[in-house]
């Protein structure tokens, strides 16, 4: 399963897109032009900020609520969950679901 708005990760073939395989090492990623990074970031915190609308909630809440999305959304989270403790695409899913849904 995922979300439109995100580049996909299959979990179950593992596979990476072109994208992450690049950028999926810190070192590689601070090795790139300070304009991608920064555009890499914007673009991150724009799909922070579509996952996290639906939600409100006063300052502190929404504080909480984006770091939490930034985890649940970040490649080594699901580089963690599917590749090195071995959850399925449908688990890590809920599992993240549930993280966010429980604050």
């Amino acid at each position: 399963m995922t979300c439109p708005a995100l580049p996909s990760f299959n979990c179950k073939a593992r596979s990476f897109p072109a994208n992450v395989v690049i950028f999926g090492s810190r070192r590689a990623y601070s090795a790139l032009p300070e304009a991608h990074q920064q555009r890499l970031r914007d673009r991150d915190s724009y799909f922070g900020d579509v996952l996290a609308a639906p939600f409100g909630g006063a300052e502190d809440d929404h504080r909480r609520l984006r770091a939490v999305i930034g985890h649940a959304t970040s490649f080594w989270t699901w580089r963690s969950l599917c590749i090195d403790h071995g959850l399925p695409d449908t688990e890590a899913v809920d599992a993240m679901t549930g993280v966010v849904a429980g604050l």
